[in-house]
């Protein structure tokens, strides 16, 4: 189906933005994907815009469910669902990457990438800790 192809087209640009769960730093190729997105500001805009904001968003909380599999001890079960966790974070992160894609704030790529490293890992520890 389209959605199927979609989403497996998303699942490299998309698996830069799910790199930062867990990662002690700031992986080093985000900063390069962070300014890709903004180069790409045409394509991007129609895509946030468009039913595909949707997949995007599937695709992105996918990717983080499975590294946040790896991060939880595999002994204790979680009080919040880990869909419910990544689907939070995953919208956290288009939160701060959407309005500087479309222009909307002034910020550089790799502060952009900061704030999608601390952000994520700070969602991740203290839902992880809660539970």
């Amino acid at each position: 189906t389209k959605e199927a192809l979609l989403r497996e087209i998303l699942k490299i640009p998309m698996g830069a933005l799910a790199s930062v769960i867990g990662s002690r730093d700031i992986p080093s190729h985000l900063d390069w994907w962070v300014q890709h997105f903004r180069d790409k500001q045409a394509i991007a805009r129609v895509l946030i815009y468009l039913p595909a904001r949707k997949e995007m968003l599937f695709v992105l909380s996918e990717l983080i469910a499975k590294r946040l599999d790896d991060l939880k001890d595999n002994n204790k079960a979680t009080i919040i669902p880990i869909k419910m966790i990544a689907d939070q974070i995953a919208a956290a992160q288009f939160e701060i990457i959407e309005p500087w894609i479309l222009g909307q704030i002034a910020i550089s790529p790799s502060n952009i990438s900061k704030a999608l490293h601390v952000t994520s890992n700070a969602i991740v520890n203290s839902i992880l800790q809660v539970n």
